[in-house]
């Protein structure tokens, strides 16, 4: 990649787990050229929404909330040119699996990505002992959550590079 990007990361609904992504994202994107991760969280500042609005991808952030879903759909204000939707705390066997979610709000899959949810990394980030979590995983062979976590991190990554590209 040739160019500088920004990708904003924002949620219209107050969400506190957001943060605890931002260092993997930050590192990866590092080894792809001159990307910036913001993190807007639920801000609707109208500072906050110009960056929003000039950000090269805007991802924004769910809990697997039917709810949610709905009333953001129906009552989006925002309108953003690029855009990929990230399912936090994503539970595979509940019944808004990403398949759903994609037909009922008629998300194409390549713009919708989930981080499950993991809370031996989300306290490992509290700690600033990811490095350590990440060594005990791959050490072990036995940390399949951690594993299965790390592979959603790295295609989430992978689809915002995507998503930069088109």
């Amino acid at each position: 990649m040739k160019h500088s990007y920004i990708i904003a990361f924002w949620s219209p609904f107050p969400i506190t787990a957001t943060d605890f992504c931002m260092d993997f994202f930050s590192s990866f994107f590092h080894r792809h050229g001159d990307i910036q991760c913001v993190l807007c969280n639920s801000d609707q500042k109208e500072r906050t929404i110009r960056i929003l609005l000039h950000a090269d991808l805007m991802v924004v952030v769910f809990h697997q909330s039917y709810r949610e879903l709905c009333r953001w759909i129906t009552d989006d204000i925002y309108r953003f040119a690029n855009c990929l939707y990230m399912i936090i705390d994503y539970f595979p066997e509940k019944d808004y699996s990403l398949i759903r979610i994609s037909q009922d709000f008629r998300i194409p899959l390549s713009r919708l990505t989930c981080i499950p949810y993991n809370l031996k990394y989300r306290e490992a980030s509290r700690r600033g002992a990811v490095r350590s979590y990440w060594r005990s995983c791959t050490r072990h062979g036995i940390c399949q959550a951690g594993m299965d976590f790390y592979g959603e991190l790295l295609r989430s990554a992978r689809m915002m590079l995507k998503a930069l590209g088109e």
